[in-house]
């Protein structure tokens, strides 16, 4: 039996420890001038911690839109690809083309807790 449909991955919004490896997921056209929207992290077991940074007000639209963009880009990348690692597979996503011509663009930060080994 394939272990990758075994394994039902999912993510839950709360506060990521940034002295922790991360990844903050940006949005914009421009790379010079990106606006950062989430903060990402693995937590225990088969769960990702998603720290918002953005939050949308009551009729405000054009937020939401984005907000609810990233919320696919994360549905997508750490849940639907049922990717045996998808905090791996997030880590590469963020060295791709597609990650550059998109207009979330996800960027690897090392946390200070962190060793050059760990993945």
């Amino acid at each position: 039996m394939n272990r990758r449909r075994n394994r039902v991955w999912s993510w839950r919004e709360g506060a990521i420890d940034p002295a922790k490896d991360h990844i903050v997921i940006k949005y914009g056209d421009d790379l010079d001038d990106l606006v950062p929207l989430v903060y990402v992290q693995p937590a225990h077991g088969t769960c990702f911690i998603v720290e918002f940074l953005l939050k949308a007000e009551a009729g405000d639209d054009r937020t939401e839109e984005i907000l609810n963009g990233a919320r696919e880009q994360l549905d997508f990348y750490l849940v639907d690809k049922r990717e045996l690692n998808p905090w791996a597979y997030a880590r590469h996503h963020c060295t791709t083309a597609a990650n550059i011509y998109s207009k979330f663009h996800w960027v690897f930060c090392r946390g200070s807790e962190s060793s050059e080994s760990d993945t």
